[in-house]
């Protein structure tokens, strides 16, 4: 639900103690051109005209590009500072996870823009999976988000799963709604439909197990409605 607040308030609202939360998912952006700059213009319209926006999820294949990612780097400024950028997109954070091209240099850079409060300090990726909960309603959680890094990677993937257990276990304070986020989708009927054999054996049972409400991604670069009754 969308709420519309006092256009001088600050932006965001306090979002640990929000009753209702807004954000955008955004995966396969970092080209740096004209599309990607669009596309962040219209974000920030649309966040405009309903005076709300508590972050952006940015889901993997952040930066296509060979170009240094170190804390100086201007390339932080032509792939993400400059581009998102207006009076809402200025002010929220971005958490971000990785996807199969930000791979080399890429992954150790990232996260050190993070732990270094880089440029705008709104890059978020303090780990390479990681959860954050937020907003609040009743005294528990309002939304709970399991951020993951699905590269194909047996091992990774087993952690991981124990990891989405284990932060919606019933010993944690149960949030309202639960999603999960990566760059891999567990179903895919795209060209990279057989990427999804170690997705669906290791992350899509932890899926379900903690009852997910959505799982996010990106990867394929369409559009797809998938009907699966398992």
């Amino acid at each position: 639900m969308l709420v519309i607040k006092d256009p001088n308030q600050s932006i965001p609202s306090d979002i640990n103690e929000s009753k209702n939360i807004t954000f955008f998912a955004l995966g396969d952006a970092g080209k740096g051109n004209f599309a990607q700059w669009r596309v962040a213009k219209a974000m920030e319209e649309v966040a405009e005209k309903n005076k709300k926006l508590d972050f952006i999820a940015v889901l993997g294949d952040n930066f296509y590009t060979s170009g240094d990612l170190g804390l100086k780097s201007k390339v932080w400024n032509a792939y993400f500072e400059n581009v998102y950028s207006g009076r809402f997109l200025d002010a929220i954070p971005f958490y971000a996870v990785l996807g199969n091209h930000d791979k080399l240099n890429k992954i150790k850079d990232e996260l050190a823009y993070s732990e270094h409060n880089g440029g705008s300090n709104r890059w978020r990726m303090p780990a390479k999976f990681y959860a954050r909960d937020m907003g609040s309603i009743g005294g528990r959680p309002l939304l709970r988000v399991v951020f993951l890094d699905t590269q194909p990677n047996v091992e990774s993937l087993k952690i991981q799963a124990d990891f989405i257990q284990k932060s919606f276990a019933e010993n944690t304070k149960q949030p309202v709604w639960r999603i999960v986020i990566g760059h891999h989708p567990v179903r895919n009927y795209g060209k990279h439909a057989d990427e999804t054999a170690l997705m669906q054996q290791y992350i899509l049972p932890a899926l379900k197990e903690a009852k997910i409400d959505t799982y996010i991604s990106g990867h394929d670069h369409n559009q797809q409605a998938i009907v699966n009754q398992n």
